[in-house]
Order: C-alpha cells, then structure tokens, then sequence
C-alpha cells in the first residue's frame, strides 16, 4: 500500500497527537513507515475541538512516540532492533516544510526563501525557559511553547508583536465566544462542570 501512495506521488500528513488521543487502532503514528518507503510526512493537528493547535507539542510528541515505538521493538520484539529517533531538524522540516508541501502551498510558505510569502515567527530565545540555548533545532523543537512567540508576520504583515496579537478585540472575542459557548450548552441541555473527572473512552476500530 505505502509502495502505491510513493509511485502515486501522494502526499501523507500524520497526527501525532490524535490516534493516541482517541485510542484509534494502536495509537500509534505512521511517520516511521512513511520514511521507510520514501514519503517525508507532514505534521498536523487533527482536532482542535479536543485539544489545542499547537505544532510544538506535535513536534514533541511525535519524537516521544517514535522513541517508544523504537524502544518497544528493541526490547520486547527483536532484541536486535537498533533504537531511531526522530532528529530536531527533521520534526522542524516535518511541521514546516513538508507540512506546506501536504497542503501543495510549498512554492508560497514553509520556508525562509526568495520569492516565497514572508511567514515566519520570531522566538525569543531569552526567555528562562530556553535560556542558555546551544542548539537552534533543538531549543524550538524539544523547549519552546507558544509564550516564547514574541512576533508572527504572515504575508509580510505583521500580526503579533511584543507577545501580543495586534487588531484583536480580546474582551469581544471573549464575549462572543462566552454567548456561542452558553448557548450550544443550553440547547443540548448540557450542564458544565469542569471539575468532573470523565475519561474519553477507547475507540476500537473495525
């Protein structure tokens, strides 16, 4: 099948987050058979109803996951299985470059090059939490968390700056998000109590 989607030239975004988050088959994340048969998988989120859009824990956790799979195979499955992990550079390249090749965007975004759209974020490496840094790879992939976001520029347009988002109406926003929120609950007759302990239950797929 990986061998069809190659010669096909199909592009394959994986989730990092989302099977393990659903319990869906093994929980488990396809980047490493991907690799094996010659496709450089995207990184995505899969459901931001369920938990945030953030490509650094993607990042993160697709590096754990992979580095327990590894693990798994060296210990219980073939003692001479050799342990891989995911490199910093190459989870970047996934959640960057190959991410907007998935989305057939990758001749406007997903790199810093000539010609293309002016994207980029700037990280404020001095922040304590990444501080000292000596790796530029590794202190975004495996330490940054949205906070160290000090500016977004998207179209050469700058739209956050100083840590904060520019033309938003913050106290709007939450308004409107507030009524949307109270509204969907009383019309489902829903009442929220985010202290209740309840666990999303294992999906087995057929």
């Amino acid at each position: 099948g990986w061998e069809i989607l190659r010669e096909a030239g199909v592009r394959v975004n994986v989730c990092p987050r989302s099977d393990s988050h659903y319990g869906i088959e093994s929980g488990m994340f396809a980047i490493e058979a991907a690799q094996r048969h010659g496709i450089n998988p995207g990184l995505s989120v899969d459901n931001e109803t369920s938990y945030s859009t953030d490509m650094f824990m993607e990042m993160r956790v697709a590096f754990y996951l992979q580095r327990v799979m590894g693990m798994h195979k060296q210990h219980c499955c073939d003692s001479g299985h050799s342990l891989t992990t995911l490199p910093a550079a190459q989870l970047l390249k996934s959640a960057t470059v190959d991410g907007a090749t998935c989305a057939g965007l990758q001749d406007k975004v997903g790199s810093l090059t000539p010609g293309k759209q002016a994207d980029l974020i700037l990280i404020n490496a001095a922040d304590l939490n990444l501080y000292p840094n000596g790796n530029a790879f590794g202190t975004v992939v495996h330490a940054t968390e949205r906070s160290n976001i000090d500016t977004v520029m998207i179209g050469g347009r700058i739209v956050k700056q100083n840590g904060k988002v520019l033309g938003v109406d913050s106290e709007r926003l939450r308004a409107a998000i507030d009524e949307s929120r109270e509204h969907l609950f009383a019309a489902a007759g829903y009442e929220p109590d985010i202290f209740a302990e309840k666990f999303l239950p294992l999906v087995q797929a057929s």
